[in-house]
């Protein structure tokens, strides 16, 4: 039986969870504001200094990037909303709880 990373487990263990309660555009966004709010600091914290620095110029194609990487998660959130109920049918659920299952860490 395969061994599944730390990254491998924590995204199997999200998907085991839409199996019983279906996904949502909102339930993507809370999963992921950790991210977007470490993208906004990256983003906007520096476009607000190239404004006051009236580097317009710059704070724009900051502010485009993060604005684009924002529409690209969303645009990715709704499809996995709009497909999941396919790959809810295809997945293998058992195979998936026996990987869940097998790497449980021990309870202390």
């Amino acid at each position: 039986m395969m061994q599944l990373s730390p990254a491998q487990r924590k995204n199997l263990s999200i998907w085991r969870a839409f199996h019983d309660e279906p996904p949502t555009v909102a339930e993507l966004i809370r999963l992921n504001v950790r991210r977007i709010l470490i993208l906004s600091i990256c983003f906007v914290g520096p476009s607000a200094i190239a404004i006051s620095d009236r580097s317009y110029s710059v704070a724009a194609m900051g502010l485009g990037m993060f604005l684009g990487i924002l529409l690209r998660d969303f645009g990715a959130f709704r499809a996995t909303v709009h497909f999941w109920p396919a790959l809810n049918d295809v997945v293998d659920w058992n195979r998936l709880d026996e990987l869940l299952d097998k790497e449980k860490p021990p309870k202390e």
